[in-house]
């Protein structure tokens, strides 16, 4: 499997950038253009009731003017609405900041006030006309009952009717031919008939004087160019309009084309995405190094299993270090090809471990011997120069889960280092070992802290004269009152970096405790506190705060460890030689003495191993080694220690042996203070 690692390229992120910035546009785009229609298509609504309301008002206008009986109300009512109209129509055009429109709102509005104008003209002359009018032909009708000469009656009937015709056709021509000064000249005997044309002179009068203007308002009002003008406003809010819309569809035209750029941006996407879906599982289960699954992959697989094979590159930091991380990693995917070949189910678990996951434990069993077999005899090439052999750690596990009981059996296998394979089983498990580590190390870090690690003193008594001649210093717990060996912590104490703290305030307490009172006593250092820099600065600072209390100092060294550095240890015993300090070798004969480097170090005491003086009543092996030390020391001038004398009857052999000194709970316990 070859896969790339997924990541978001650039044109998926624009691509998606402009996308979401398209909708967003698209989106506020569309609100405002339907508001922008919505205002538009009530501008045109009020716009068209006005223009009918202003041809209502000129029928009404023509109504009145033929129609005798026909009121001005409707006149006022209509004028009313259309004002209305004009202020709504002002204020939504200002809503919609259309300032140029309003120039010609104004324009209509200063032509239509004065149409309103002319009309309250109009009435004003057509009321006293239609009151004449109507006069005139009730006082026709009561010319037949009067008195009056025939010509007379054909003068009147002329003028009325000339009247009447100019009234209704407003044609002034009809009435210049009206004589008034005849009907004013005439005079009858009877009163019926002088009242009846005093009344006619009269209305023809009224009709007379009024017509004129009657006519010109009503042609006004007929011929006004408040319409013109309200078309116009039409008009021109109609361009604007348009040229708006057409805007919305240039947009709407662009948008639709940038929907389709999208739109194709997609499905190339989809078909990247599609090209991708590799990356996305590779950055999920599969390991970048090796190109096997990786924990995350073997951690949703290991509940369809039964049986785990576990394995280590032995040595592979070495490797790392060595020859570089580039090796390292070449060296993980030689491994991971060869597994590859023996099954699927092949997982990089971390750094160097690898593991195999199966439903047959037979069939792991069976790739640990073809692996041993296999890599016990490849050889890889580092270089031109440099061919290595790589050798593979196994732990097999059935019980779950598989992967912790697997690591539990691979960490007994790195520390016995003879073994190469193992199968876990219930006594490989240390949890209940850690555990009590860590509370070990719990009451051992309180205790330093607390100031409850104390000095013990246990005497180291002469042979021959059964007197004390000196003190061991055993450092000791407090654990909440009980007074514990420091001995069951000590690899604790190593491990946490404490030890050096337990040297430091066992010295320094001794030497409070000690000083000025011409008591002699030894005190343990470790290889480690002897090549510690800082302990030897700690110790030039005792020595110069308690001055003369080293010629009463035996440093016991711990022979019970391997000394890497016997340079470092003679510099460091000729260095407190010269301040006359005494020095032991502790644990002598438990494995790591030799006798050369003993008499190059300048030891004035060697202390026996207790393990070969406890049992060296019971045990002939243990005597004879004991003997030979002692022979040993003798040649070299070196007293004797023996510790560990629990009984008269190991006292008596070591007595007849010739050892020097001895200490033991025959003679005396570890004391508080020394007696």
């Amino acid at each position: 499997m070859n896969f790339k690692r997924f990541k978001f390229i650039s044109a998926q992120v624009y691509v998606g950038i402009i996308g979401l910035a398209v909708i967003l546009i698209i989106y506020a785009f569309n609100n405002y253009a339907k508001n922008y229609l919505l205002k538009i298509n009530k501008i045109n609504n009020i716009l068209l009731n006005i223009e009918k309301e202003e041809y209502r008002l000129n029928y009404y206008i023509l109504k009145n003017s033929l129609f005798l009986y026909s009121s001005f109300d409707e006149n006022v009512y209509s004028i009313k609405e259309i004002k209305n109209k004009i202020n709504v129509l002002k204020d939504n055009l200002l809503k919609m900041n259309e300032s140029f429109i309003l120039k010609y709102l104004f324009e209509y509005k200063k032509a239509f006030n004065k149409k309103v104008y002319y009309v309250y003209e109009f009435q004003k002359v057509n009321a006293p006309i239609k009151n004449s009018t109507i006069f005139l032909d009730t006082l026709l009708s009561t010319l037949p009952e009067l008195n009056v000469p025939v010509n007379y009656r054909k003068k009147v009937v002329y003028a009325v009717s000339s009247v009447y015709l100019a009234k209704f056709t407003n044609d002034m021509s009809l009435i210049k031919n009206i004589n008034i000064n005849y009907f004013k000249k005439i005079k009858f005997n009877n009163k019926k008939a002088n009242l009846f044309n005093q009344s006619l002179i009269l209305h023809i009068n009224v009709i007379l004087n009024n017509l004129s203007k009657y006519n010109i308002y009503l042609n006004k009002i007929l011929n006004s160019d408040s319409i013109e003008k309200l078309h116009k406003l039409k008009q021109k809010f109609l361009i604007i309009s348009n040229i708006q819309i057409n805007s919305f569809t240039i947009i709407g035209y662009f948008g639709i084309f940038i929907l389709f750029a999208l739109f194709v941006a997609l499905i190339i996407l989809i078909g990247m995405v599609e090209k991708d879906k590799d990356l996305l599982y590779e950055l999920a289960y599969i390991d970048n190094v090796t190109n096997i699954y990786n924990r995350n992959k073997y951690l949703e697989d290991q509940n369809k299993f039964n049986a785990i094979l576990l394995l280590n590159i032995d040595g592979f930091k070495n490797i790392n270090d060595l020859y570089g991380r580039e090796r390292g990693d070449k060296i993980l995917m030689e491994v991971a090809d060869f597994l590859k070949k023996l099954d699927k189910n092949v997982y990089r678990i971390v750094a160097d471990n690898f593991a195999i996951l199966s439903k047959d434990k037979n069939l792991v069993e069976t790739y640990v011997k073809t692996i041993m077999n296999t890599f016990e005899y490849v050889n890889y090439s580092v270089d031109e120069k440099l061919d290595f052999q790589i050798s593979l750690s196994a732990a097999i596990s059935e019980k779950k889960p598989l992967l912790k009981t697997a690591e539990i059996a691979l960490h007994y296998i790195k520390q016995n280092k003879r073994l190469k394979f193992i199968e876990y089983n219930d006594n490989l498990d240390n949890s209940e070992k850690i555990k009590r580590n860590i509370k070990k190390s719990t009451i051992l870090s309180n205790a330093i802290n607390n100031n409850r690690i104390i000095p013990y003193f246990q005497p180291i008594v002469d042979v021959k004269t059964d007197k004390i001649i000196k003190y061991e210093v055993l450092a000791r717990i407090d654990n909440n009152g009980k007074i514990e060996s420091i001995f069951p912590y000590l690899e604790i104490a190593k491990e946490n970096r404490m030890y050096r703290e337990i040297t430091k305030i066992i010295i320094s307490k001794a030497f409070e405790m000690l000083y000025n009172k011409n008591i002699y006593f030894s005190v343990n250092l470790s290889i480690e506190d002897i090549l510690d820099a800082e302990i030897i600065w700690f110790l030039r600072k005792k020595f110069r705060e308690f001055k003369g209390i080293e010629k009463y100092l035996t440093f016991e060294i711990l022979e019970s460890e391997a000394v890497k550095d016997y340079k470092q240890v003679e510099k460091f015993i000729k260095l407190m030689k010269m301040k006359n300090i005494s020095f032991a070798i502790d644990d002598f004969g438990s494995g790591y003495s030799n006798f050369a480097h003993i008499i190059n170090l300048d030891i004035d005491f060697i202390k026996i191993d207790g393990s070969l003086i406890k049992n060296i009543d019971k045990d002939s092996v243990s005597k004879t080694v004991v003997e030979l030390v002692g022979l040993f020391a003798k040649r070299e001038n070196i007293k004797t220690i023996a510790e560990f004398v629990h009984n008269k009857e190991v006292f008596e052999i070591v007595k007849n042996l010739g050892i020097d000194y001895v200490q033991g709970y025959y003679l005396y316990e570890p004391l508080p203070e020394p007696i």
